[in-house]
């Protein structure tokens, strides 16, 4: 007779050994499960990277590429925070301030707004819809990259990266 905190036989998988097999395979799955997420993620920040890279190449935004991939420490949110810089010193304290960026899609817009209020925090960057249609209830209007030319706007300050106007109501 066998002692009785031995199994007697294994291939039946119901004595007590049985169930240390099944533990280990569940964390090898969670372990592998963490590392194909881990290597997914690193897959995908790359392939980021390397599109922002490529599409700066092509001609896109020679000092960052694509907005919406821009992180801190790239040349786009250094090239974008030197000329928010020099704006701030003509913008009013809780100021309204728009963003437009001539030639970009809405979504190139949407992102660079984000990185405008993000970077000058002492004023109102306010969510746009309609282009250059719509100034809303902005009192400022910030262009990237390229001059606005709208009666609706006072040009304040020009700037090799954009320009900064005041809207006339």
């Amino acid at each position: 007779m066998s002692p009785p905190d031995r199994p007697t036989s294994r291939a039946g998988g119901g004595g007590p050994g049985s169930r240390r097999p099944r533990r280990e395979v569940a964390v090898l799955a969670l372990l592998l499960a963490a590392f194909a997420w881990v290597g997914h993620g690193l897959v995908v920040e790359t392939l980021r990277w390397r599109e922002a890279i490529a599409v700066g190449a092509a001609g896109g935004d020679p000092a960052g590429g694509v907005v919406a991939g821009w992180q801190l420490g790239d040349p786009g949110p250094r090239r974008l925070e030197r000329f928010l810089g020099v704006l701030e010193h003509y913008l009013p304290p809780d100021a309204r301030v728009a963003v437009v960026a001539p030639g970009k899609p809405p979504s190139e817009e949407h992102f660079l707004a984000l990185w405008t209020a993000y970077l000058l925090p002492r004023q109102r960057v306010l969510p746009r819809a309609g282009g250059l249609d719509a100034p809303g209830d902005a009192d400022y209007l910030i262009s990237w990259e390229l001059p606005v030319d709208d009666p609706r706007l006072v040009e304040v300050l020009r700037h090799p990266d954009g320009g900064l106007y005041r809207v006339e109501r």
